[in-house]
């Protein structure tokens, strides 16, 4: 009997241990994607996706053909308490015509909503839950005009880490 006993309480220290030990990469997930609405009028111009509100406003020349887009929403989960190093970059024309600029604000449980600029740095503490919320808005030029029946799928990136 004090055999099986001392067995058990083995079992339960080393299970401690290991489940102590086991260490998580930060990753994240994208809860919707940003667009700029589903047409995208032929020309030279700029339009700005507000992250807050989605609405659509053309700054130059007449692009976007709607009044509401959709905001981008990404969610970076890492360890809880833990600061979390979080850059957007922009889409710089790539020979697609395409520029865009992303602006918008990262926060979590335990932080107010930070602003960003594409390529500024944000150091955010995770928060208990270890959830970094992003929400993505920013500007679109067209600076090569398209034809009537391009499709632009283009990417941006957002770098983040455990720091």
């Amino acid at each position: 009997m004090k055999y099986r006993y001392k067995t058990v309480k083995l079992l339960a220290a080393i299970l401690f241990c290991v489940s102590f030990n086991v260490w998580a990469e930060p990753y994240i997930v994208e809860a919707s994607t940003t667009s700029f609405g589903n047409q995208i009028v032929p020309g030279f111009g700029a339009c700005d996706l507000a992250y807050d509100t989605s609405v659509l406003t053309n700054t130059s020349g007449s692009i976007c053909s709607g009044t509401t887009g959709s905001r981008g929403h990404y969610k970076v989960f890492a360890a809880a308490n833990t600061t979390v190093r979080i850059v957007l970059s922009a889409h710089n024309n790539n020979g697609d015509g395409v520029i865009f600029y992303p602006v918008g604000v990262v926060f979590s449980d335990s932080t107010a909503p930070v602003p960003f600029l594409e390529q500024n740095t944000i150091n955010i503490d995770s928060g208990t839950s270890g959830i970094v919320e992003i929400y993505v808005g920013g500007t679109l030029t067209l600076v090569s005009k398209p034809s009537v029946s391009t499709s632009y799928n283009f990417t941006y990136e957002i770098d983040y880490s455990e720091i």
